[in-house]
């Protein structure tokens, strides 16, 4: 994905606008509050520590920084096609505990059948 990326963004990325960086998402090569908005879509499967995945989401993200996260929960009917041992699916309720724990706020965009679509949380962090 990362070499996609660079190959799409190609003139960015030599201007230097764009940075593509392959890592896991418990130690993130990036300075504290490096960034004003992430965005994260099917992703949340792969953390095995959602705690601490969360925590440096909060850290690399500046004062007022906003996290949106996409992801279907065990609820979703999609989910019973992937393997348990690879792909975790989070519920709302552990998601946004994790997120409160890292010290953002949690809100739901917006209130879906979780068995047909995909969640939409926005973690918003404070001052």
């Amino acid at each position: 994905m990362a070499e996609i990326a660079v190959q799409r963004n190609r003139k960015n990325v030599r201007a230097k606008l764009v940075d593509v960086a392959h890592a896991g998402v418990e130690r993130l090569p990036y300075e504290n509050g490096a960034f004003d908005k992430i965005l994260c879509v099917h992703g949340v499967y792969f953390w095995t520590d959602l705690d601490g995945a969360l925590q440096e989401i909060a850290r690399v993200l500046k004062p007022r920084g906003r996290a949106v996260l996409v992801w279907r929960t065990s609820a979703n009917r999609a989910a019973e096609a992937f393997p348990r041992e690879v792909y975790s699916f989070w519920s709302k309720s552990t998601v946004e505990k994790a997120i409160t724990d890292a010290g953002m706020s949690a809100q739901l965009v917006r209130d879906v059948d979780e068995s047909e679509h995909p969640l939409v949380l926005v973690a918003d962090k404070g001052l």
